[in-house]
């Protein structure tokens, strides 16, 4: 407990989703320094989402054989932003709600190398194609569903079940 602006007692909330939180920062700010690091490097292509030589080579830029860098960054940093968030946020119900501490830094921390897994060895793999995108792809799945159900379990209660 910490004591508030009007001495009175707060609990400290969210310890488990808190600690995770900056290792999933990091490596987020990691993923747009690599866009931004690819746009200063080519010039011209400060918008869009390929190369300017991938446009005007008519090559498409998720080419599996040769995928343009600018769209395997971007897409490293979207697939990222579209599951990391929601389930950081289920992990903050269930703990808000008495979730296991233990089960959840667990849970965090699988997410958290899978996630790096399925860009370093999913996406930037030879043809965007490796073994962690998959595996990441499908276990984040199945770690939403679980901590959603886990989630709902730990607020049966409030239905009077």
């Amino acid at each position: 407990m910490s004591l508030g602006p009007d001495k009175i007692q707060v609990p400290k909330l969210l310890l488990v989703t808190g600690t995770w939180a900056p290792p999933f920062v990091a490596y987020l700010i990691l993923l747009h320094y690599r866009i931004a690091y690819i746009r200063i490097t080519n010039p011209g292509n400060s918008f869009g989402d390929h190369l300017k030589s991938t446009r005007r080579a008519g090559k498409d830029p998720a080419d599996l054989q040769n995928p343009d860098p600018l769209y395997v960054a971007i897409r490293s940093q979207q697939n990222f932003m579209e599951s990391v968030p929601f389930v950081l946020f289920l992990a903050g119900v269930a703990e808000v709600n008495g979730g296991n501490k233990k089960a959840l830094n667990i849970c965090l921390a699988v997410l958290f190398v899978l996630r790096v897994l399925h860009v370093e060895a999913g996406l930037k793999i030879k043809g965007t194609r490796g073994l962690g995108r998959p595996l990441a792809y499908y276990t984040t799945q199945s770690m939403t569903l679980g901590l959603a159900t886990y989630s709902g379990w730990l607020a049966k209660g409030y239905w009077g079940f």
